[in-house]
């Protein structure tokens, strides 16, 4: 019943209810919030110690890069829990979609509930990535699709899953 509730929730939100790892992920923000202090203290130096304007262009470097990683990181924290939808033109099922999926990934492990119309695919680890959980839930004529990484952050694995993804549901 709880899983039933899950699914329902995630038909409705299009996105993934957090649980306790997914706060956990959170403590990489620290790195780019850390590099931006970095850059504030250096402005205060400069009005502390008068110094001389180049440490104060200086500092407007890392408070850049520091915002910018913020952002960056920020944003693909909140894309591992989003689910896309993804149209089913060829009207795949999911015993055929699951032998799609053995084909075109490198699987640990898949896992199907029909009632649900939920499928879930553990990836093995790669040169980018600590593997992945793919989840598609079948929603009407659509599959909503997302792709999470074990670590934080991938450089943009997680997004190669769902292309393959909307490769066999559309081609």
């Amino acid at each position: 019943m709880a899983e039933e509730n899950y699914v329902e929730g995630i038909k409705k939100t299009k996105k993934m209810k957090r649980q306790f790892e997914d706060y956990l992920n959170y403590f990489i923000f620290i790195f780019p919030l850390g590099i931006t202090f970095i850059g504030f203290l250096m402005i205060i130096d400069f009005f502390r110690h008068n110094s001389e304007i180049g440490q104060l262009l200086i500092s407007f470097i890392p408070i850049s890069l520091g915002l910018l990683f913020a952002y960056f990181t920020l944003k693909r924290l909140i894309e591992n829990i989003k689910f896309e939808t993804i149209e089913n033109p060829k009207n795949l099922d999911l015993d055929k979609l699951k032998v799609a999926i053995e084909n075109y990934f490198r699987t640990n492990r898949i896992d199907i509930n029909k009632e649900l119309g939920l499928i879930e695919v553990s990836t093995k680890l790669t040169g980018f990535s600590w593997g992945e959980r793919i989840t598609i839930i079948k929603d009407g004529s659509t599959f909503l699709v997302n792709s999470k990484p074990s670590q934080p952050i991938t450089i943009y694995k997680d997004r190669k899953n769902i292309k393959k993804i909307r490769e066999i549901l559309t081609e």
